[in-house]
């Protein structure tokens, strides 16, 4: 086991090398060419020199290495979130498998829950929503992994790129102060919730893919593992005795019993700031949301962030 990670670090080494000596290079060659070009401004046929032909093919093997590398990071980050999820569980004794999901804990255990972990390094918010509508279809078994009905259902998607302001887009910035530093804290949470929630309720109602997906018309959705709630809507809370679990309880007397709601993990890999109403800002890394059912409508809500 081990020998396949020292067989991938030493490839990764080489061509983590490879491409510092290849930027290096290309900044050789271009320092070169633009002693040509000043000599010679107006002749054109420096573009059929060795050194232009070099400079070219170094461009596009550094394009191929950019490639590689979000690729890579991608898988391997992924990969990781998955490592991280079942090591954890697996010392504090807990059954873990992972044939239900990329990762599941325990069976009807109050702690019993299937991940989905999705990760993004892409700049573009449509990268995140697909994983989101993508994880929740995992969920119903689409893809051949079938949580088992005691096991909360969890999405978890971590977005890597610094560039991503999921669940905002490019053009809700286009008419910001060209001056404004979204990253001193100049969008309201309250604002991100809303918006999350919207993003959140859109990909997991809609996603349709093979005719499955987060549906109430089809047969074997998330629906199924919904509660039946009562009106006007359940009211939840956590377990104080475990402040750092998500899970959501729904009261019922004296005795108040887990809710099966659907869990959204919304992680970020560069933590981000948002103003509160009181103008602070806070700083968000993790962000929670719940989908369930009120009325036989599905609903999401933001349950609470993390730093």
């Amino acid at each position: 086991m081990v020998q396949y990670y020292d067989d991938a670090l030493f490839a990764l080494q080489r061509m983590k090398q490879a491409a510092i000596e290849l930027d290096n290079e290309i900044k050789k060659l271009e320092a070169e060419l633009q002693v040509v070009i000043r000599a010679n401004p107006t002749d054109p046929t420096f573009k059929a020199s060795s050194g232009w032909v070099r400079l070219v093919n170094a461009q596009l093997l550094r394009d191929k290495h950019r490639e590689w590398g979000r690729k890579i990071h991608g898988v391997i980050m992924g990969y990781g979130r998955e490592l991280d999820s079942g090591h954890k569980n697996l010392f504090k004794g807990r059954a873990i498998g992972f044939q239900h999901a990329d990762v599941t804990v325990g069976t009807t255990e109050v702690f019993a829950k299937a991940i989905q972990h999705k990760h993004t390094v892409s700049p573009e918010n449509a990268s995140v929503n697909t994983m989101i509508a993508k994880a929740a279809n995992q969920l119903t078994g689409e893809s051949g992994e079938a949580p088992l009905p005691g096991q909360r259902k969890i999405i978890d998607v971590m977005i890597n790129d610094p560039t991503n302001w999921w669940p905002f887009d490019i053009k809700d910035f286009e008419n910001l102060d060209p001056e404004a530093d979204l990253y001193g804290g100049i969008i309201p949470f309250e604002l991100f919730k809303k918006r999350a929630e919207s993003q959140i309720f859109k990909q997991i109602s809609t996603y349709t893919k093979n005719k499955t997906g987060l549906n109430p018309g089809t047969q074997g959705t998330l629906y199924q593992y919904m509660p039946t709630t009562v009106a006007p809507a359940p009211t939840f809370h956590k377990n104080p005795h475990a402040p750092r679990s998500t899970a959501l309880y729904v009261h019922s007397g004296n005795n108040p019993v887990r809710a099966d709601v659907l869990t959204i993990k919304m992680v970020y890999g560069q933590p981000r700031p948002f103003v509160t109403a009181t103008g602070g800002i806070i700083t968000v890394r993790t962000a929670v949301f719940a989908a369930f059912v009120v009325g036989g409508a599905l609903t999401v809500a933001f349950q609470e962030y993390k730093s």
